[in-house]
């Protein structure tokens, strides 16, 4: 997917807001891009701008012509349907074979650990198990591209850890182009395939990281995550 000198403005209380400015970046296909930098710099303004909800003022998105799956930072379930109706929603307009629907609804259920709630309702869930049954949903929806805006955060960290664990089990067993933003940098060491580090509004590339340690081989604080942690840090914090 590509992205080609686009500019978004917002109309502001002192004036025009510049968002992006001839601002242009590649996504890879069928890898999981995380999105990092400052607060107000323009990530989910990205995200909206590749799930169509807005258009950017000049220039162009190509690649994204497929269907969207969008995981946001609550799970908006339909409290008056079960985890499995809750999935299969999504679903119903794709696979007419009642028995077909029953088992893509079972198998990503599986992939989150949560075959055994799927009678359940949201309300007698944990906000952990929520979320994982929205990750259940983007999976089960035949998409092309999944974005997810921050959808771990304001978790506890075991919680945040073992949601990771569920949406990478998914992923690799549903390998889709992903964009993933995040304020949490181990966050996205644990998942990313290439970390994007945005300057300050009008947002910019700043800088590219690509991981080479397996998903299954990662962990903090070792190996090539030492000197990722590190970079990626400093791009942050940078000012302009």
């Amino acid at each position: 997917m590509d992205i080609n000198h686009i500019s978004k403005s917002f109309p502001g209380p002192s004036g025009m807001l510049t968002v992006f400015s001839e601002f242009s970046m590649t996504i890879p296909e069928q890898e999981i891009t995380v999105i990092l930098g400052a607060s107000g710099c323009g990530k989910t303004t990205l995200l909206n701008l590749l799930a169509r909800f807005i258009t950017p003022d000049s220039g162009m998105i190509t690649g994204n012509d497929g269907s969207i799956s969008y995981l946001f930072q609550e799970p908006r379930l339909l409290p008056w349907r079960t985890v499995e109706r809750n999935i299969s929603l999504v679903l119903e307009n794709h696979v007419q074979d009642n028995e077909l629907l029953k088992q893509r609804t079972s198998r990503v259920l599986s992939l989150v650990g949560l075959e055994s709630f799927a009678r359940y309702y949201p309300h007698e869930l944990s906000g952990g198990m929520r979320q994982r049954v929205s990750i259940a949903r983007a999976f089960a929806f035949p998409s092309n591209l999944l974005l997810m805006d921050e959808p771990f955060q304001a978790l506890d960290l075991d919680v945040k850890l073992s949601l990771v664990k569920a949406f990478v089990r998914s992923w690799e067993g549903d390998p889709r182009t992903a964009v993933f933003v995040t304020h949490d940098i181990q966050e996205a060491l644990m998942v990313a395939d290439s970390i994007v580090v945005f300057t300050p509004r009008p947002a910019q590339v700043r800088s590219i990281r690509r991981l080479k340690t397996p998903r299954k081989l990662r962990r903090l604080g070792e190996g090539e995550l030492v000197e990722a942690e590190q970079q990626v840090v400093a791009d942050v914090l940078k000012k302009s």
